[in-house]
């Protein structure tokens, strides 16, 4: 549509797109109201509702229960819409449809099946074939593989119902489209999957978050709500802390990395007891480190951190320089090994305490006004099941580095240097305790640690051979083969019989 009115701005001039629509000579189509996210579908209806005159056309359309919906929750219909409903399909229309889809010479099958369908001689044929859906299940499932369609009125279509023909379409539908649309990496190629998928496998997936995401409760397959589906999720993300802080711990050999190690454990189980519980019902966040047009936002995030900043800098120099003065005095009745590398200056007194402080306030204002700025969402934004995952480990991963960077130049050194080596010797190690610390704890600070956790699920689900390793993968190819479809930031099986379906009658979803 862009193109076309950009060639008659360039045939007939700059104002002829403008005055065609104006003139009521374009017919809009906005397609898919049930495909974006439920509070924006309510204000949509308004926002035509405002704008449209009575010249005004157009065209919307929508799954009849989403429509409904967001009617009630606008408060009033779609000014002077007709809303036009789908009949059920007639024998010799869904012939016809059939026929236009098959070559001009169809097989002697295909002769025999449109006969019957016409004659009304096969009842379940006919009453299945009353609907689009199962007519593009039988162009998927027997037209686009040149398959056989004897089962429509052989033995196993003679005497069946609607239901049992359906059933046999829905078990047959997941290996024939991805037979007919091999793998592509053409971005041209919408419709094709971008890897090879095992039609088994696909089945055993999709079977999984079927059930996960059962009819009766949602039809919305939402990633970061997978966790939820995985069975003692909080012992499985303590396990998974406690085996990576356990194999650096063990791969460690000096006091710095040991005592960096503790504390990383100390506080990684500390939080999770307090926060793990909520990580399954958090929502994705967002980063976004451009800076046009947001200079001035950061600027003000910056300055919305600093009383915070100044608070936390001014108690622990305080509490520094408290603590240092009492230690230098017990420390001093005794003899200390400096073999041992335990070493106190008895200069570091308030002074250093004060640095301590400042330099703290500086690092906790300058990372917590960067990761306000980063977690506000800009019109640029997209919300799709993919942009959502990677904006949420963006998020996280800038809160781990930015952590890390800030505690190992403002706490790491005040470490080494009091508590473990002398003033020089413990600079180097005191900034790696400090960024293995801030590391740690910045995967497991913040509220949004759905990508953390959906990694976890999913690494134990895949294991167990219920979902592939690279999920947001696999559901984007499944997206690309029709199976399921993008609403908003989460995914929906295509057609709700397949989502039914599939939960209900397959028993092949487990690990094998």
């Amino acid at each position: 549509m862009a193109v076309a009115f950009q060639q008659v701005a360039v045939d007939v001039g700059s104002g002829a797109a403008a005055a065609l629509a104006e003139g009521g000579h374009v017919l809009p189509v906005l397609d898919g109201l049930d495909e974006i996210p439920p509070p924006a579908r309510a204000q949509v209806i308004a926002a035509l509702n405002a704008s449209l005159t009575a010249r005004d056309q157009l065209i919307l359309t929508s799954r009849r229960k989403e429509f409904t919906t967001a009617i009630h929750e606008t408060g009033r219909p779609l000014t002077a819409a007709a809303v036009i409903v789908p009949k059920p399909i007639t024998p010799q229309a869904a012939a016809d449809y059939l026929t236009a889809c098959l070559p001009s010479s169809p097989t002697d099958a295909w002769r025999q099946t449109l006969a019957a369908l016409r004659s009304r001689t096969a009842p379940g044929l006919t009453r299945l074939t009353a609907t689009p859906l199962a007519l593009w299940l039988i162009r998927t499932v027997y037209i686009a593989p040149g398959a056989d369609p004897i089962p429509l009125t052989g033995p196993l279509g003679a005497d069946a119902d609607a239901d049992v023909l359906r059933t046999h379409l829905l078990d047959h539908v997941i290996p024939a489209l991805i037979q007919a649309r091999p793998p592509s990496t053409d971005p041209a190629h919408h419709f094709r999957p971008r890897r090879v998928r095992d039609p088994d496998a696909t089945r055993r997936h999709l079977t999984y978050l079927a059930r996960a995401f059962p009819p009766a409760t949602t039809r919305d397959t939402t990633w970061w709500h997978i966790a939820r589906t995985t069975p003692h999720i909080r012992s499985t993300v303590l396990l998974v802390f406690g085996i990576a802080f356990g194999i650096w711990f063990g791969a460690t050999r000096t006091i710095a990395f040991g005592l960096a190690m503790g504390l990383v454990i100390t506080f990684g189980i500390a939080s999770w007891l307090v926060r793990a519980s909520s990580w399954v019902n958090e929502k994705p966040g967002y980063a976004d480190l451009r800076l046009r047009g947001r200079t001035s936002f950061l600027f003000r995030s910056i300055k919305g951190t600093l009383a915070f900043g100044l608070t936390i800098g001014f108690v622990s120099g305080l509490t520094i320089a408290f603590v240092s003065g009492l230690t230098i005095a017990f420390v001093s009745m005794f003899t200390v090994d400096l073999d041992r590398g335990v070493y106190l200056d008895s200069e570091f007194d308030f002074d250093a305490g004060f640095g301590f402080g400042i330099a703290l306030w500086l690092g906790i204002t300058l990372a917590s006004g960067l990761i306000t700025w980063a977690e506000q969402p800009t019109l640029a934004s997209t919300s799709t099941p993919r942009s959502s995952w990677r904006a949420d480990r963006a998020l996280s991963l800038l809160r781990m580095v930015v952590t890390g960077l800030v505690t190992g130049l403002v706490f790491g050194p005040g470490i080494g240097i009091v508590l473990v080596f002398g003033p020089w010797e413990g600079l180097v190690p005191g900034l790696t305790i400090g960024l293995v610390f801030g590391l740690g704890a910045g995967l497991v600070m913040g509220n949004h640690h759905a990508w953390l956790v959906c990694t976890i699920a999913v690494a134990r689900l895949a294991i167990q051979r219920r979902l592939p390793w690279r999920v947001m993968d696999f559901l984007d190819d499944a997206h690309r083969l029709g199976l399921l479809r993008a609403v908003g930031p989460v995914h929906q099986f295509r057609h709700a019989a397949l989502h039914d379906h599939l939960s209900a009658n397959d028993k092949s979803g487990g690990a094998s």
